[in-house]
């Protein structure tokens, strides 16, 4: 589904009001379905923000993804974002929450 989305975290930390208030929505197409996480060793259910033309991913994916809040106008996902640095060799895993407006997107 098309949505709006607001991260509400940065490095699993919450984000002032202040700066959250000034930082643009994303815009994309939510998914919402179960893969395997080879790190974890199971299957999780993992949300993805991709690009309105489906081309890329706009976020990293939400993974253990579970629906904390649904309404008319948004909807709201919480889980664990994983950040990956290559040339350290090192994986975090952050907590994170997506908020999701829904509606017609302009």
């Amino acid at each position: 589904m098309l949505v709006k989305i607001h991260c509400l975290r940065e490095r699993g930390r919450p984000l002032p009001k202040h700066q959250f208030a000034f930082k643009p929505a994303l815009d994309g197409w939510l998914t919402v379905h179960e893969e395997r996480d080879n790190l974890l060793n199971r299957h999780t259910r993992v949300a993805r923000l991709r690009s309105p033309d489906n081309s890329s991913e706009l976020l990293p994916a939400l993974r253990d993804a579970q629906l904390v809040e649904l309404t008319r106008e948004r909807l709201i996902l919480s889980g664990i974002e994983r950040q990956e640095d290559i040339v350290l060799n090192k994986i975090e895993d952050f907590a994170q929450t997506w908020i999701c407006w829904l509606g017609e997107q302009s």
